[in-house]
């Protein structure tokens, strides 16, 4: 592994990613394609994105800095090994239910981060949502969108492995990974390895939003 590659105290701050000096890397480690051999491994990144790394931010997570300079490490010591590297980027707009400004007290007061926001809150008038609209969930059956979406989450949720339900409540959340933000981009030293790793194997990553 080349040490020099990163400086780790750059890791964690919003910045362009040197892209020329990841290209140069790439080419001269002179690795096979990805696609020549039978056995194809692939590296999953779930949200590595400086929203939830860069030290300051609202949903900065404890240890990401670390965590991003390990990751780095592992895609150099084994950039002949990984065959593709994929990575998920939570991406949101400013009107998402699970955010503040989807929602105001009924005496106009906006809703603070992390607030819970219940179906009951909805239907009893204490909260109500600011852009909603008719949903219609069954032929001749429809109610407002948001009312519908509470009432999924706390009777449902999402389904555990053993077929059970999770049933939770709506979390608002402070607004973060917004897109076209700082926030957004992949950490860019970690973008630096992906790249070099892209170049040495001729192997596209693989980029998917959701949120």
């Amino acid at each position: 592994m080349n040490t020099t590659f990163y400086d780790q105290k750059l890791v964690g701050t919003l910045r362009h990613a040197n892209l020329d000096m990841a290209k140069a890397y790439g080419k001269s480690l002179k690795l096979k394609p990805y696609n020549t051999g039978k056995r194809k491994v692939m590296l999953l990144l779930v949200d590595p994105q400086l929203g939830f790394i860069e030290k300051g931010r609202p949903l900065c997570v404890p240890g990401a800095i670390q965590d991003m300079i390990n990751i780095v490490e592992f895609i150099l010591t084994n950039v002949g090994t990984i065959d593709q590297i994929t990575a998920s980027l939570d991406s949101h707009l400013p009107f998402q239910i699970f955010f503040p400004d989807w929602w105001v007290y009924a005496d106009g007061r906006p809703l603070e981060p992390f607030t819970v926001v219940t179906l009951e809150d909805v239907q009893s008038k204490k909260i109500k949502p600011i852009f909603d609209f008719p949903y219609e969930y069954a032929p001749g059956k429809s109610m407002p969108w948001s009312e519908y979406y509470l009432a999924m989450l706390e009777n449902y949720g999402k389904k555990t492995g053993d077929g059970d339900f999770e049933k939770k409540n709506l979390m608002v959340w402070p607004n973060h990974c917004m897109i076209g933000t700082g926030e957004h981009i992949i950490e860019p030293t970690l973008y630096e390895a992906i790249f070099a790793h892209a170049i040495a194997r001729k192997s596209e990553p693989k980029l998917k939003t959701k949120g």
